[in-house]
């Protein structure tokens, strides 16, 4: 968990008080009951000047930037020689690290911060001093490019009395780091209101109010466009980019991560990046209507329009690459087309054996999981799984809405799940709660540091995606899980009275092909993403038109699941990603899918998932998650973060195992 640094006030005293009073005795440090005092430490909050290092909500660090309080700059010393340019010092004072975290980066990055708000406050530089055997002391200011100006013994005290002149680059260098965080919050703030019009309208605005709402987000994304492409905007990043050997890891990739964005936006002309952000609003309301009424030639016109967009956007960010090729990498960076299909190939070696084992078996039904339930049931039932996930429920809402979705508004602070509420089936809104949580939980685990920069959220949709599968199916529907939930359903949902364990296990497991992918099973699911792949590709190479989308769906589903789709309302208008213009995102579920298994596999060497899952206990696997995925948000590039986490590259065959074993035992296959 990463450091954030603020000035401590005086609710901190206490907590203060107890990190100094841990370091008196500390070898060279002269620190004893007498020096610092509560008094030194109150003088410092009161004045504004000391800074804390937090993590986890504890302060494990501080160091005091005083502005020169009279003797630290004593020219007339001999035996001290102050660096001449220096006409405004700070003094730096109290430093100190929590025992068990020196040595780990505190210290060196407190010194960063100390020296970033003296340079902001019009210091020209920082004295301070250092007992002669404090060598571990010694060993980072020496490092960290600070000057020995010479000894002096003062305070019954042997001392190195340390200076450092902020020359004009290092001055540059500190406003830009500043300002570099001042951007990334100003462009949140613009993403957290276009993202809030969007949740309005996709939940609870009032029907005839699209076209409202896409002025809105017409005039938001041209602001959001001069501000990202703007030339203050570009200065600043080339700058800090010439510079970024000398930027901490997160800088060096808020910077990265910038420069792509912007790369992208300025490559499309102004006036076309806010007719598709009105476009999108308008689609979605559109999408709506039209699956509602069975009507794909009232969404056609709509989906041509942004399928002609996400070509042309395509090509002026990268003339070179294949236009689905972009987009597939833009969702999960470095995926191609290439990548998918050896990645669908392995899949297909391994589920159509097993889905034909499957189709021979004796079959169980699911009778249970059909009925009549009130929606006022489900929602209980809803924040009931909430607050058995651990789901912050204070900083992330529930809504309802057509087609379920997660956004973040604005930061990992502020989360909203949405869910809809099948009266004939209760398991699908179960489910879509616990997809959509496993998102939520993503985002808010994002290290505090991050919120209000492009490191905030997940890093890519394969890998959120291997977070909300990864509890709506690998936990959710492990029988261990099942055990647990079996009698809580019976409290939520009457109607379930005569429902044991082994049915609902049974029938929420149930392999059968079928027409929506959000009630897929775990088996049959990733043949409707492939579905879905095949439409897009030929839809970017220009081999397939809008127009012709019904029935090549209806002929893809007959070859791949060998179903029959009745109508575009359980076929292509079943999904809401391509009138948000998602094209390239779908693969992503079914990667995540496959990352989830490997991840299991981990975590199962490390942690008794099937003994917390029977307990409903999401503790440790949160904190498992947590420490190796959540709270790296953006930080690392998606491979990167996968393969650190697993210890090894990602191997498809772990899932393809992990469903073989399971429904091989379930149906009583021998494979």
């Amino acid at each position: 968990m990463t450091m954030i640094f603020k000035i401590a006030e005086a609710a901190d005293m206490n907590e203060l008080a107890a990190l100094y009073s841990s370091l008196w005795g500390s070898p060279g440090s002269g620190w004893d009951e007498e020096y610092p005092t509560a008094e030194d430490i109150s003088e410092d909050i009161s004045n504004q000047d000391l800074i804390i290092a937090v993590r986890g909500g504890s302060i494990i660090g501080a160091i005091a930037v005083a502005g020169d309080r009279g003797d630290s700059h004593d020219d007339s010393n001999d035996s001290v020689l102050f660096d001449k340019r220096i006409k405004r010092p700070c003094d730096l004072a109290r430093i100190a690290v929590k025992p068990g975290l020196q040595g780990k980066g505190v210290g060196r990055a407190l010194l960063d911060h100390a020296q970033m708000n003296a340079a902001h406050r019009g210091f020209d530089g920082v004295v301070f001093y250092v007992g002669r055997k404090n060598e571990r002391a010694l060993a980072l200011y020496d490092s960290c490019g600070f000057r020995r100006a010479g000894e002096e013994t003062r305070w019954d005290m042997e001392w190195f009395v340390y200076d450092k002149y902020f020359d004009n680059e290092a001055i540059e260098l500190f406003s830009s780091r500043k300002r570099l965080k001042a951007l990334q919050e100003k462009m949140s703030a613009y993403t957290h209101a276009m993202e809030s019009i969007t949740y309005d309208g996709a939940t609870s605005a009032p029907k005839g109010t699209a076209a409202n709402r896409a002025h809105a987000l017409g005039i938001l994304s041209g602001e959001y466009y001069e501000l990202a492409t703007g030339d203050e905007t570009a200065k600043l990043l080339d700058f800090l980019y010439s510079r970024r050997e000398l930027l901490p890891r997160a800088e060096r990739r808020q910077i990265e991560l910038l420069l792509k964005e912007i790369h992208r936006i300025r490559s499309i002309p102004q006036d076309e990046y806010m007719e598709y952000e009105r476009l999108v609003s308008e689609s979605d309301d559109i999408w709506h209507t039209a699956k509602e009424t069975n009507d794909f030639e009232l969404f056609r016109p709509y989906l041509e329009r942004i399928v002609d967009f996400t070509r042309r956007f395509a090509s002026y960010a990268a003339p070179d690459r294949d236009p689905y090729d972009y987009w597939l990498s833009e969702y999960e960076e470095g995926l191609t087309k290439e990548k998918c299909e050896e990645f669908f190939s392995a899949l297909r070696e391994g589920l159509v054996p097993l889905i034909k084992s499957i189709s021979h078996a004796s079959q169980f039904d699911d009778d249970c999981l059909h009925g009549d339930f009130d929606d006022s049931e489900q929602e209980n039932l809803a924040r009931f799984l909430m607050d058995t996930m651990l789901i912050d429920t204070a900083h992330c809402g529930l809504a309802t809405t057509e087609h379920p979705f997660t956004t973040s508004l604005g930061s990992h602070h502020d989360e909203r799940i949405t869910t809809n509420y099948d009266r004939h089936n209760f398991s699908s809104s179960m489910f879509s709660v616990i997809h959509e949580g496993g998102h939520a939980l993503y985002d808010m685990g994002s290290d505090e540091s991050f919120a209000y920069t492009v490191l905030d959220g997940g890093v890519s949709m394969g890998i959120h995606e291997s977070q909300s599968r990864f509890y709506e199916n690998l936990l959710a529907r492990s029988k261990a899980f099942i055990s647990f939930l079996s009698p809580k359903l019976r409290e939520f949902i009457p109607a379930l009275a005569e429902v044991d364990s082994d049915m609902l296990y049974r029938a929420v497991n149930r392999v059968q092909p079928s027409l929506i992918r959000t009630e897929a099973d775990e088996v049959t699911y990733c043949l409707h993403v492939m579905v879905r792949y095949e439409i897009e590709k030929r839809l970017m190479d220009g081999s397939l038109e809008v127009r012709d989308i019904p029935g090549e769906w209806n002929r893809l589903y007959k070859e791949y699941l060998g179903v029959d789709v009745p109508d575009d309302r359980r076929g292509c208008l079943q999904d809401s990603h391509w009138a948000g213009g998602a094209i390239g995102y779908f693969p992503s579920y079914a990667l995540g899918s496959a990352y989830g298994a490997q991840l299991l596999d981990k975590m199962m060497q490390e942690l008794d998932v099937d003994k917390m899952m029977k307990n409903g206990d999401f503790k440790e696997i949160n904190e498992w998650l947590r420490s190796r995925i959540w709270r790296f948000g953006c930080l690392c590039k998606p491979g990167e973060l996968l393969e650190q986490a697993l210890g090894k590259p990602f191997d498809p065959s772990h899932y393809i195992s992990y469903l073989t074993h399971k429904y091989g035992e379930l149906y009583g296959l021998s494979l």
